[in-house]
């Protein structure tokens, strides 16, 4: 079996831990626009992603999609099931062909007792989680709608991203509509940014990836509107 606990989240845990760990999971693959689970679902159980690219989003009073988070390969899906939580509080869709492990919930609550560390590592995830949940609240309250749009970009610059002949290129590939919900703005709003941006010579497109061209001025770009 694959091995999805050989990231460096994982690294304190013994490889007898492990090898308990990995014996109750189930392989699956999803393709893009698959949804895992939605909001209100009863949480069954808990994924690790190893490939591929997946969206964290809620409904809100008005039907527009208010994405949580992107997670990528080494993140968790579903671990607020480590805490009691028996519905699912946000849904989840494939953006990119994705393969992960499932814990199904009883045999995750079973692990978390019987090996204290890696309930630990769950526990610290949890925390991060939050942490950037917080961070993501403070900017969408306190910048303008084109310095949260930029704020996005560099974000998915920092842990999305590869080094291309052109630039950054952003891997999963992201619509305009999926930079709106992450950044708290309409659609219109994005298509207005990324012309101007592409413009002027700071970003560009191939086969649907976004490829950042000069960071440094997208840095600054952010900078004048906060």
């Amino acid at each position: 079996m694959h091995s999805f606990l050989k990231n460096d989240a994982f690294y304190h845990l013994s490889k007898e831990q492990k090898q308990q760990i990995e014996k109750n999971a189930i392989r699956k693959r999803f393709k893009r626009g698959t949804v895992v689970f939605n909001e209100g679902d009863p949480a069954d159980g808990v994924y690790f992603i190893t490939e591929g690219y997946v969206k964290v989003y809620q409904n809100t009073e008005n039907g527009r999609e208010r994405a949580l988070a992107i997670l990528k390969p080494g993140d968790v899906i579903g671990e607020m099931a480590a805490f009691g939580q028996n519905l699912r509080s946000a849904s989840v869709k494939v953006i990119e062909p994705t393969e992960a492990y499932f814990i199904p919930q009883h045999l995750f609550e079973e692990l978390l007792l019987t090996i204290p560390a890696f309930g630990l590592k769950i526990t610290e995830i949890v925390t991060e989680r939050l942490r950037w949940a917080n961070k993501q609240i403070t900017q969408l309250a306190g910048d303008s709608s084109r310095g949260r749009v930029i704020g996005q970009l560099l974000y998915l610059a920092e842990g999305y991203s590869i080094k291309h002949k052109k630039g950054i290129l952003i891997k999963p590939r992201l619509t305009h509509s999926d930079i709106a919900a992450l950044a708290g703005v309409v659609r219109e709003t994005v298509t207005k940014i990324y012309n101007d941006l592409e413009d002027r010579g700071i970003i560009t497109f191939e086969k649907r990836h976004l490829i950042i061209r000069d960071v440094e001025r997208l840095k600054n770009e952010a900078n004048l509107y906060m």
